[in-house]
């Protein structure tokens, strides 16, 4: 019989297990450079299934729980601990060995619910790939289970994809490298499950009108124009198309621009779409100048929303933190907004609580920008990080 383990016991043995220190292995630079010089003609022949893999995944009239998680960028450690300590995911003993993670397996404790994680799933820390694999067997755990995990795309899975031997994506070949991977028939190749499954993600999930992707919903004019655009891009094999990753941070492209609220106010976003009444988003720690929180802002005395889920995780910022929406209004939109900090400490208690959202200008600007631009507000910044 599976029995549920204490969660920091778990914890602790698999921290000892898999997270020991290790050296990078020397990269074979000749390999990478063949890769990148034939990967036009591998990624001709993926061809997506778009009724199995839609661009984006548009789901009405849910009356479940909505969680959201920012990037992961490796860090498996703290990645899993979130999910115990937020409830929808139980670490349990594998008694009849048959788990792909030895003696431990991990159980969908969400019910009907769907967990979605804005991408950037690799690169940077130093367990993508377990990462990658656990995300993975959670969707299907999660859909036997009555429930749904989404994976997003990120800006690191699609620019692996456009340009593998870029330097931007070292940790991530060097990771490959260190588990004895072959990255091209391994990783890389859209026959092996992993080149696959970093081929068929979505680029945004719609749930009750609340819209989630890598950035926030920009450079269209409607759903169905970027979803044509992400189909298009995609069909055609160029992963590196402008439409979704930018050369530069302001440029408006999908998956990497910053500071897009600038140059697309939220309060002009969700007057040109009607359907839309939040916007979640990932990518940036920086945004609204708040590193290691979740932060949100509201219109139109919370009609609409926009929340940024990425909490610097990778880079020591926080130990990570979940987003929760349990409650729905009539017309779409999220009603009780709630966030969890991971503590991961031995019985420690991680618990949801409200957030507090603040009031946008009465145009539909936001009041303050990121931490590095010369135009911020810094004594509306102040009075935000005051409010925490």
């Amino acid at each position: 019989m599976i029995q549920v383990i204490q969660i920091f016991g778990i914890l602790a043995a698999l921290l000892a297990s898999c997270c020991t220190s290790f050296t990078f292995a020397k990269i074979n630079k000749q390999m990478l450079a063949a890769l990148q010089e034939n990967a036009s003609a591998i990624n001709a022949d993926f061809r997506r299934n778009w009724q199995v893999h839609p661009a984006l995944v548009n789901i009405d009239s849910f009356t479940g729980t909505l969680y959201v998680v920012g990037d992961v960028h490796g860090d498996f450690e703290h990645l899993l601990a979130l999910l115990v300590h937020s409830g929808i995911v139980a670490v349990v003993s594998s008694d009849n060995g048959r788990s792909s993670w030895g003696s431990w397996d991990i159980k969908w404790m969400g019910g009907n619910a769907i967990l979605v994680q804005s991408g950037d799933m690799i690169n940077k820390g130093s367990e993508s790939i377990k990462c990658l694999r656990f995300m993975a067997e959670l969707e299907l755990k999660a859909r036997a289970a009555g429930g749904k995990v989404l994976v997003l795309a990120g800006n690191h899975e699609v620019g692996f994809l456009a340009e593998p031997a870029r330097k931007k994506y070292r940790n991530f070949v060097e990771e490959i490298d260190r588990l004895g991977l072959d990255i091209f028939n391994d990783v890389y190749s859209p026959n092996s499950w992993i080149g696959d499954w970093l081929r068929t993600r979505p680029l945004a999930a719609v749930i009750n009108g609340v819209y989630m992707g890598h950035t926030g919903l920009i450079n269209t004019s409607s759903l169905e124009e970027l979803t044509s655009k992400y189909q298009q891009a995609v069909d055609s094999n160029n992963w590196g198309d402008q439409f979704l990753i930018g050369r530069t941070k302001k440029e408006n492209s999908i998956l990497t621009s910053e500071s897009w609220w600038k140059r697309n106010p939220p309060g002009a976003i969700f007057s040109s779409i009607p359907r839309i009444k939040g916007i979640i988003f990932g990518h940036d720690p920086n945004a609204f100048g708040i590193r290691g929180r979740i932060v949100g802002f509201s219109l139109n005395n919370g009609l609409y929303s926009i929340i940024k889920v990425d909490v610097g995780v990778w880079d020591g910022e926080s130990n990570g933190a979940i987003y929760r929406c349990s409650q729905w209004m009539p017309g779409g939109g999220c009603a009780l907004h709630e966030v969890m900090y991971n503590l991961q400490s031995p019985g420690g208690q991680s618990r949801f609580e409200q957030m507090t959202l603040f009031p946008t200008t009465a145009d539909g600007h936001l009041p303050i920008y990121d931490s590095g631009d010369e135009s911020d507000n810094e004594e509306e910044k102040t009075k935000l990080h005051k409010g925490w």
